[in-house]
């Protein structure tokens, strides 16, 4: 577990407000480590576990992870993904009323977990960067069509990099009702009005509709 803790570390010291990975264990770049990811969404740092740890390497970790550790870090969160439901519970800590991500200048609504309530996907995809980035170098002008679009990450992006217009598509009405809130979050309230559209539609289900 050091190279976790070495990693943490080193990301927290960068000082950069946007919402990162610190430790990809899941990359299978870390023997041992596969089962574990560390992310960064300033001020709180969330642990995602994917199968039970050690209980001494994790002991030792946790012990390092101490609320002195780093005055940046506001809460520290573990979600086990591994057990039903994939429950979140803090270390230490209090969770921001409205927790963020912050990446590129824009921000999205996080719901992290408090052991109450629960959620396996918390809001955002770090590892849709790229994607992100594509997007946002070839969206200028453009209609776009937004499927499976959650809580319209690539929506915000591509207002905010100047699309034409956005269509969003998802089953889940309460992930497109949290994508509109993150386009009022980043200022687009007329592209609400002119710009953007929601359809709560299982995809599969929904071909003529489309």
């Amino acid at each position: 577990m050091q190279a976790v803790f070495d990693a943490i570390n080193q990301g927290l010291a960068l000082s950069s407000p946007d919402c990162q990975r610190l430790f990809h264990g899941r990359g299978q770049c870390y023997e041992g480590l596969g089962f574990i990811n560390v992310d960064w969404y300033q001020p709180v740092l969330l642990i995602t576990l994917y199968r039970q740890p050690e209980e001494p390497a994790w002991q030792q970790l946790t012990a390092q992870l101490s609320p002195q550790f780093n005055s940046a870090v506001q809460c520290v969160l573990v979600q086990r993904r591994y057990e039903r439901g994939a429950p979140t519970e803090k270390l230490w800590g209090e969770i921001p009323d409205q927790p963020l991500a912050r990446e590129g200048g824009l921000q999205y609504r996080l719901a992290l977990g408090d052991g109450k309530n629960n959620n396996q996907n918390i809001g955002f995809f770090l590892d849709m960067k790229p994607g992100r980035d594509w997007l946002r170098a070839r969206c200028e002008g453009k209609k776009v069509l937004n499927l499976f679009a959650y809580t319209c990450a690539f929506s915000v992006v591509a207002i905010d990099a100047g699309a034409s217009s956005v269509v969003n598509i998802d089953m889940s009405k309460s992930a497109l009702n949290t994508g509109v809130l993150n386009h009022q979050t980043n200022g687009h309230d007329q592209a609400l009005k002119e710009r953007l559209t929601f359809l709560p539609y299982n995809i599969f289900r929904s071909w003529k509709k489309l």
